[in-house]
């Protein structure tokens, strides 16, 4: 993982290496979430080792993942391959 800034909103991004073996860019607060099939907002995490689990946010949740800045980013259309 390495820190760098987005090139279109210039807020602080995360590289994390998923599994297989793209770098994905996160937004750099991790956040607390779990595994629930029957939550009503899903969103995709991923953890500092690479893999990439659909969950809900929850603040006592078990598990800790980063959210892709392509989620959030305002200029995101600008970088997706297409």
């Amino acid at each position: 993982m390495f820190r760098t800034t987005c090139k279109s909103c210039g807020m602080p991004i995360l590289w994390v290496k998923t599994r297989s073996g793209k770098a994905m860019p996160c937004d750099i607060k991790p956040i607390r979430f779990r595994i629930d099939d029957s939550a009503q907002v899903l969103e995709r995490f991923v953890t500092k080792n690479g893999d990439i689990l659909f969950g809900a946010r929850d603040s006592t949740g078990n598990l800790e993942g980063y959210i892709s800045h392509f989620a959030t980013c305002p200029q995101a259309d600008t970088w997706r391959k297409r």
